[in-house]
């Protein structure tokens, strides 16, 4: 989305960031848009603005747990308390691209996130 990109452009130049970390801002935004993953989760966020609660939580949970699925604990987690597993998907999940060599998380950083890996691969 050029729209964002350019929002994204103002901003770190008003700020004086660093072109160093302005352009991997901007690789990132790339790389998200071209992968669909700005369009889709757009989408998601206007169709579930128009349900209730209840259906958002629901329709969460068909789209996200497959991936949770995935891992042993989640899949205990689905068939034993699928009332958190919905709350988990609604309020917990979302969809982000990390680009070649992009460093997700290190030694020193505290854990604060879990990241499932739908394509591509991860080095850990």
């Amino acid at each position: 989305d050029m729209k964002l990109y350019r929002l994204c452009q103002s901003f770190l130049k008003e700020r004086n960031v660093s072109n160093s970390f302005a352009l991997r801002v901007k690789k990132h935004l790339l790389a998200q848009g071209s992968s669909g993953v700005l369009a889709k989760a757009e989408q998601e966020r206007k169709i579930l603005a128009v349900l209730p609660l209840n259906l958002q939580y629901e329709l969460c949970e068909i789209v996200r747990s497959p991936v949770l699925r995935l891992s042993t604990f989640f899949e205990a987690l689905c068939v034993d308390y699928p009332a958190i597993v919905r709350l988990v998907c609604h309020q917990s999940m979302s969809q982000s691209v990390t680009l070649i060599k992009e460093l997700v998380f290190g030694d020193w950083e505290l854990g604060v996130s879990m990241r499932f890996v739908e394509s591509g691969e991860l080095l850990y």
